[in-house]
């Protein structure tokens, strides 16, 4: 983990406590500084944090991301039962996907007041033309 990595988890930590509490600053700056310290960093992390199977048993693999960072959109490979990249998926920021069926996604996002409910997302294909192959790209819009 480089030293960015950690600043950049820090700051994250802290915005959102100040988010609701703006003026508990302080508190959470030492709060965030103690969990830091106490936690056990590896050198390194995965580049891939999630993985999902669709219901035509292609490997969905989602690049890590803070779980509860909803301010980024994440990337997923998808990847055919031979291995093959067949798709790549930008899903928006604040949607976590939990699961893919035919040209639908269902996951959970927040709202306003931080509170969970699920979502439906309809894909939407575009096709990429690639020197070795033809990759679909996928834009994901609410349904």
């Amino acid at each position: 983990m480089t030293p960015a990595y950690v600043d950049s988890f820090r700051t994250f930590m802290v915005e959102r406590g100040v988010a609701r509490s703006p003026e508990r600053r302080a508190e959470f700056e030492a709060q965030t500084a103690k969990m830091i310290e106490d936690a056990y960093l590896p050198p390194t992390r995965s580049e891939f944090a999630r993985f999902a199977l669709d219901d035509r048993d292609n490997l969905w693999v989602g690049e890590y991301r803070y779980e509860l960072n909803f301010h980024e959109s994440t990337t997923w490979l998808v990847l055919g039962r031979d291995g093959r990249h067949i798709a790549t998926v930008r899903v928006p920021s604040g949607f976590w996907l939990m699961a893919v069926a035919g040209d639908r996604i269902y996951g959970w996002t927040r709202d306003s007041l931080d509170v969970r409910y699920g979502e439906l997302r309809q894909l939407e294909r575009a096709h990429v033309a690639d020197d070795a192959d033809e990759v679909v790209a996928y834009g994901v819009e609410r349904k």
